[in-house]
């Protein structure tokens, strides 16, 4: 069920209103070339209709490599996402081009980004 919410918290809602699927759009980020393997990078991502408050929102992101390593989501608006890249494994990611995998509130969002690790 939609909820509302204002300055003040949730507003109350009827439960015959149907919930609606918001789809974000992904047009850019970041930096996207010679990202750390140590971690430590801070990726801005852009587009429209992210989350603006990441305490009432579950945002995953994830790279393309075998371990899946994670962007922990920092700060978020309506236009801009910042996540912060954590430890690359060294041997499997030096060099490589990963993906990166979005998943907000259980959606994935559709995205062509692709980031390029140090050697």
């Amino acid at each position: 069920m939609p909820q509302l919410v204002s300055n003040l918290g949730i507003i109350p809602n009827a439960a015959s209103l149907t919930p609606s699927t918001v789809t974000c759009v992904v047009s850019s980020a970041v930096p996207v070339e010679n990202l750390n393997l140590l971690g430590g990078d801070n990726i801005t991502i852009s587009g429209q209709f992210f989350p603006n408050n990441l305490e009432t929102h579950t945002v995953s992101l994830k790279f393309s490599d075998a371990q899946a390593t994670e962007c922990v989501p920092q700060v978020s608006s309506t236009s801009t996402l910042v996540c912060l890249t954590n430890k690359f494994d060294k041997v499997a990611s030096g060099g490589a081009t990963l993906t990166l995998s979005i998943i907000i509130n259980g959606q994935t969002i559709s995205n062509s980004l692709s980031f390029g690790m140090r050697s």
